[in-house]
């Protein structure tokens, strides 16, 4: 009898720490200098740390092989750990180009998408404020800002012209 007991609790034993024991997945993306994905690894492990072990060392042995641009510089990042995909949202910036006397120019977005709290807002805000950069420049406008209502005011505020004391 005392035997069937040890038997029976060492089998409930068994059974609960093989219940916890579950795959997880990790994806690790090959990345040039410039920041932009290459090429995808993904595996799946016992743990995450296992999963994005052999993850980085399939990409790793990928640029050892040198089956990309010999002179790239290529390097493993691991992208995001967990079994699937994580959940992916769009955001979107908008930015204008407000001229010298106050008045908008014109109006630029910026859209970006990636896994929930990674700063893909931010990203969009760069993409924006980058695009709006560029016409400024390729049209001339030196005077001229680029303002987001999403991000911290510009540090050059327009011009005060005029006196500062108001007229009756």
């Amino acid at each position: 009898m005392k035997a069937l007991i040890s038997v029976i609790a060492l089998v409930m034993t068994m059974a609960a720490y093989t219940a916890e024991a579950q795959a997880s997945s990790c994806i690790v993306l090959m990345k040039n200098q410039r920041g932009l994905t290459v090429q995808t690894f993904n595996s799946w492990g016992y743990d995450r740390r296992d999963a994005c072990q052999q993850a980085k060392r399939q990409c790793e042995r990928a640029i050892w092989n040198g089956n990309r641009h010999p002179g790239a510089r290529l390097r493993c990042e691991v992208a995001q750990y967990g079994g699937g995909y994580g959940q992916q949202v769009t955001r979107r910036c908008s930015t204008q180009l407000i001229g010298a006397r106050g008045r908008t120019i014109q109006y630029f977005t910026g859209r970006a998408t990636g896994q929930v709290r990674t700063g893909v807002k931010a990203k969009a805000c760069r993409k924006a404020l980058r695009q709006c950069n560029r016409y400024k420049n390729q049209y001339g406008y030196h005077r001229a800002r680029c303002m987001s209502a999403e991000i911290n005011p510009p540090v050059n505020p327009p011009r005060r012209t005029g006196p500062l004391v108001p007229r009756y």
